[in-house]
């Protein structure tokens, strides 16, 4: 129950800060899971974009939260994997992305971590692990 006040409560000041700023919601979509969030444009080429998702399976539950920043096509990011029962997991990468817009309203991109390191133990460091395709719809 704490945990889901607490998803509500980060919800809900996003949306605060996005009804102030000028933001866009976006849809977050990867072969692991799909996510969606908000991308708030706080400078000229530079964008912060966080995401959030709960999964669900015979082995429990699990929410997994994304952030990253980006300044032009190279990003920092992290997401934690936050399981029902254990340990949290933290994703630490090092991004390169590329947007195409589509019209005035929608973007798309893909984005590949080239460097991640995964906090799981033992603490592994992959290079090019995988890619995530994305859409970006202005609000």
């Amino acid at each position: 129950m704490k945990r889901t006040f607490a998803i509500i409560s980060v919800c809900l000041l996003m949306l605060g800060f996005a009804a102030s700023s000028d933001a866009g919601m976006y849809l977050y979509a990867n072969a692991a899971n799909t996510s969606g969030g908000l991308r708030f444009d706080v400078a000229e080429g530079t964008v912060i974009d966080i995401a959030g998702s709960l999964t669900s399976s015979s082995a429990g539950s699990s929410s997994v939260l994304y952030a990253d920043i980006f300044k032009g096509y190279w990003g920092l990011g992290v997401q934690a994997t936050i399981p029902s029962a254990g340990d949290t997991v933290y994703d630490l990468s090092i991004q390169f992305a590329v947007e195409q817009p589509v019209n005035d309203n929608i973007a798309l991109g893909i984005g590949v971590p080239i460097v991640n390191v995964n906090t799981a133990s033992p603490t592994t460091t992959t290079m090019f692990s995988a890619f995530s395709l994305y859409s970006i719809i202005k609000i």
